[in-house]
């Protein structure tokens, strides 16, 4: 697949590499590092990239998401830069957890 098809399938990829931040936020700039190297990698995954446009849209998008994401950079002192695309599916899902776990039962009267 061209590159040029290959970002005709991601729908969110201009607001994602025309996104702007602060040049201090190394996190967020190496989260749109990651994405744009897949895309332009030699043997770029489809599916993997569609997953990667959803997600990194959800991070731009959602500030408890994007906190989730940046704290646990900094928790964990990693190396944010090593395997951003695998750790940024896993915290998805925990924060989609975490989310749900968080939801208050209400009494209706």
């Amino acid at each position: 697949m061209t590159t040029k098809k290959l970002i005709n399938q991601c729908k969110n990829y201009n607001q994602i590499v025309n996104y702007h931040y602060t040049s201090d936020d190394f996190i967020t700039d190496s989260i749109i590092n990651t994405y744009r190297n897949q895309i332009f990698s030699e043997n770029p995954k489809i599916e993997k990239i569609k997953l990667l446009d959803f997600i990194i849209l959800e991070y731009l998008n959602n500030i408890n998401f994007k906190h989730f994401v940046k704290n646990y950079y900094l928790d964990e002192t990693l190396n944010y830069f090593d395997n951003n695309d695998l750790k940024l599916v896993e915290l998805y899902d925990k924060f989609k957890l975490k989310e749900a776990m968080n939801i208050s039962n209400t009494k209706w009267i």
